[in-house]
């Protein structure tokens, strides 16, 4: 049976005090080259070495040392790649990492959800702002401090960057916009915003030309600004209309709005805004489904819908296509929550990878698994190779799907392309074996809760510059030196 927050619940540990920390250190340097200036690959072996004097220095900040070996490792015997072609196998060697902020025993955690690949460079939301570092190097661009910290949790992010620009939440009570130009690293506006309770970590707002829009939590409600001018373009509050707009997000760009009625006897809607809040389409859906109970939880895409809803006494998770005239429910999803792991937490459904009409997810055993969007059925499986125990697609690369497979052990993580067409995997980059235990430390967090895990990082690929980045956005208290940011390249 799934599991929904309770109200005032943030969407990475429900029911947990409003998290704050100290600043992201300074990028490191990572991993030189393997081998020499004679041309061939060498195999070296991982030493680190704590250099107490500068780590004072630094704050705390260790330094590693990689010192060579004569060990040679199966790398050593791969072919050269093929420098024309972006899918040609290939070592990738740590470039540079960014070491996680301070989180107190008090505090117990820090949100920092946001990555967004940036041109030449990546934008990281961090526990007091955002920064820009360039991907070749790590060095930073460029800064601009913020005040995330609420009296509920640390303000969201939007999830996307919409013509160069990003939303932040300011404020205890998240209650001031700050529109930020993520080329320029410069301001573009502020302005309060009024929802009848504060979104918190229930809701990113969503930015969309000149608009942005933001749910308030639990459900009560949400309202619409003009970027330009701050001006309120519309307001939902559920103490006045027991259906209000409760969520918004922009998706195939068109402004998303989930529509819910307040005890859900009612049903509600999914709607599809233009800029100033007029309606393109919408969907209406019934408290009831197949004579059970059926209520929508969150969006998973536009183009075509589909929606994770909760049927029943039992709430059991489902996925469903809705019909491209958004006259009903087309047909479910060949999806079982007992065999695959859910694509959404909360209203983020940031697991979930749509394109060329199907949707790739992981399965419940680590395998990647696709769905074909016009019938609903599973079209294949794929899975992990190179001994790993699992795969998470998170991309597209012409037509494959791009899949991360983690670290374990002394085994590092493994960059892979998925044919959906047969479930053929195939190594696209290997990730550097020396820094093998970092990337776990990454990924399992110290202290992740299973249910959440996969959601507290992100994968990215950058195709211009070959880079592959593993960015974790939460981070917890005691959890040991946990990087908050590994390139590769």
């Amino acid at each position: 049976m799934s599991q929904q927050p309770p109200h005032g619940a943030t969407p990475y540990g429900p029911g947990q005090p409003p998290p704050y920390g100290g600043q992201f250190g300074p990028p490191s340097v990572g991993t030189p080259p393997p081998g020499g200036g004679g041309g061939g690959r060498r195999g070296r072996r991982l030493a680190v070495v704590l250099v107490s004097a500068l780590a004072v220095a630094l704050a705390g900040v260790a330094a590693f040392v990689w010192l060579p070996g004569d060990d040679t490792t199966e790398a050593d015997n791969r072919d050269q790649p093929d420098p024309a072609d972006v899918t040609t196998p290939a070592e990738a060697t740590l470039a540079w990492d960014l070491p996680a902020p301070g989180v107190s025993a008090e505090d117990r955690a820090v949100t920092a959800v946001g990555t967004w690949l940036v041109g030449d460079t990546v934008v990281r939301l961090m526990d007091s702002g955002l920064v820009a570092y360039g991907l070749a190097d790590g060095e930073e661009r460029w800064g601009l401090p913020l005040e995330r910290s609420s009296g509920h949790a640390d303000c969201l992010a939007s999830r996307n960057v919409d013509d160069g620009r990003v939303a932040v939440g300011q404020g205890r009570d998240c209650e001031v916009m700050t529109v930020v130009d993520v080329e320029a690293g410069e301001e573009v506006t502020s302005f309060p915003v009024d929802l009848p309770i504060p979104s918190g970590a229930d809701e990113a707002p969503a930015l969309l030309g000149d608009t942005l829009a933001i749910g308030a939590g639990q459900r009560y409600g949400g309202a619409g600004y003009r970027v330009s001018d701050g001006a309120e373009l519309w307001r939902h509050n559920a103490v006045n209309d027991p259906c209000v707009d409760v969520s918004y997000q922009v998706l195939a760009g068109t402004l998303v709005a989930l529509h819910l009625c307040e005890d859900g006897a009612a049903g509600g809607q999914v709607r599809g805004l233009a800029e100033d809040g007029t309606e393109l389409w919408a969907w209406a859906y019934e408290a009831e489904y197949e004579d059970e109970a059926f209520d929508v939880r969150a969006v998973v895409s536009a183009e075509p819908l589909v929606v994770l809803a909760e049927v029943g006494d039992d709430r059991e998770e489902r996925l469903f296509v809705v019909h491209d005239n958004h006259t009903g429910i087309s047909h479910p999803l060949d999806y079982d929550e007992d065999r695959h792991v859910s694509p959404c937490f909360w209203r983020f459904c940031d697991a979930a990878l749509v394109a060329d009409g199907q949707l790739h997810l992981r399965g419940g055993t680590g395998t990647a698994v696709g769905f074909d969007l016009t019938t609903g059925q599973e079209v294949y499986e794929a899975e992990p190779v190179e001994g790993h125990e699992e795969i998470r697609p998170f991309g597209t690369l012409d037509d494959l799907v791009l899949g991360y497979q983690p670290a374990f052990g002394q085994q590092a993580g493994l960059v892979v392309t998925i044919d959906p067409a047969t479930a053929e995997v195939a190594a696209l980059r290997w990730l550097d074996p020396r820094t093998s235990s970092r990337e776990t430390a990454l990924v399992e967090g110290g202290d992740s809760q299973p249910a959440t895990g996969w959601h507290e990082v992100r994968p990215l690929w950058d195709t211009d510059s070959r880079t592959f980045l593993l960015s974790r956005e939460i981070f917890q208290a005691g959890a040991g030196p946990v990087p908050a940011l590994l390139a590769y390249r």
